[in-house]
């Protein structure tokens, strides 16, 4: 079985991870995730919410140039936390990323900690990219019914040993439902790829599989 890590932070090769989604969080992070840029490792730059007040003044412009100079380059990590302050410079901030994704076609990765109203609230009021991430996605069934189709869901370690994961997963698409070891090792993926099998009473190499196929779709703007 093969895997493709849908988000992270930095990419550690295992003989069974063939890929990555590398995340930056801030602007002096940018060069790096770029640098790690393969033919199956990408890279997704932006302002994590809890670091838009470090963000220099013309980060759009910069965050643009370097995505139009890495065309294999996405948005993120990018989203909404009230769990910390400055919720509505988060919500400009995180559109600011939309509109760029939507200019530029790129897929996006979206982190979103008990703000899911007003996310939804963005995405039926402002023009949505081709394809949409909600890493380590921890919303419930009617979340998940509510949002566009274009929207992919990525599950980690917190589905594991989580009796409220259960509901969600058996409740997301399966052909949009991607894993992630974020700040954990990858070596928990085939974990998570059986949990999910386990709910979705789906045999562990087919969820594989699928798994594959819907983050290189994913990876593709939901073409491949």
């Amino acid at each position: 079985m093969q895997y493709i890590n849908a988000h992270c932070h930095d990419f550690i090769k295992t003989p069974n991870v063939v890929g990555a989604i590398v995340n930056a969080t801030q602007e002096y992070d940018w060069t790096r995730v770029l640098e790690l840029q393969s033919a199956n490792v990408y890279a997704a730059i932006g302002i994590h919410p809890w670091y838009v007040s470090n963000a220099s003044n013309n980060w759009q412009q910069k965050l643009t140039d370097l995505l139009i100079q890495n065309p294999n380059a996405l948005v993120g990590e990018t989203g909404l936390d009230t769990t910390h302050e400055n919720i509505d410079m988060q919500m400009a901030f995180f559109v600011g990323h939309l509109q760029i994704a939507t200019k530029l076609q790129r897929g996006i990765s979206v982190h979103c900690v008990h703000a899911w109203d007003k996310l939804l609230h963005i995405f039926k009021s402002e023009p949505l990219p081709p394809v949409i991430l909600l890493h380590g996605f921890a919303g419930t069934p009617e979340v998940i019914r509510q949002m566009p189709d274009n929207v992919y869901y990525s599950y980690g370690h917190d589905i594991l040993n989580n009796d409220k994961a259960v509901k969600r997963i058996a409740a997301t698409p399966t052909t949009r439902i991607l894993v992630e070891s974020d700040d954990f090792s990858p070596d928990i993926l085939p974990d998570l790829v059986k949990k999910i099998a386990e709910i979705k009473s789906i045999d562990i190499e087919k969820m594989a599989d699928i798994i594959l196929k819907n983050t290189q779709r994913f990876l593709h703007n939901g073409l491949a």
